[in-house]
């Protein structure tokens, strides 16, 4: 697979993490019964699941760029985005085993840490230039 491929599949991995944890976070916290706390953390919730789609607005832009003449910073971006994700797919996963969270989210956490591992994949794979000939 090429670094364009691996991006793409990582990007739409990640979005359907971003959309099942955003889809269980919000219910939860509807379901939520204390006004004061829920009022907070729903501040809280919206604060984090703003930042994380400005950060899958960038996957998708680096994905975009992933090819053109200036694409080794947004293959950087990915490899550091993917990084920090599957750090933090692997603590849902063990923590969603340990405490014995729904099948959503279970879900959300290993589809996160697959798409991260593209994102690494992305960046390791070089770019091969084919050079054409008419001789």
């Amino acid at each position: 697979m090429t670094s364009k491929q691996n991006a793409l599949v990582g990007n739409i991995l990640t979005t359907i993490s971003f959309l099942i944890t955003a889809y269980t976070t919000l219910s939860f916290n509807l379901d939520s019964a204390d006004a004061v706390v829920s009022s907070a953390f729903t501040v809280g919730v919206f604060i984090g699941l703003g930042f994380n789609l400005i950060l899958h607005v960038l996957t998708w832009i680096a994905y975009v760029m992933i090819g053109k003449t200036s694409d080794k910073g947004w293959k950087i971006f990915l490899l550091v985005i993917g990084i920090i994700w599957i750090v933090g797919a692997v603590f849902g996963v063990f923590g969603g085993l340990m405490l014995g969270a729904g099948g959503a989210d279970l879900l959300g956490s290993l589809s996160q840490l697959a798409g991260s591992i593209f994102f690494i994949l992305a960046f390791a794979i070089k770019s091969k230039d084919i050079a054409i000939s008419n001789s």
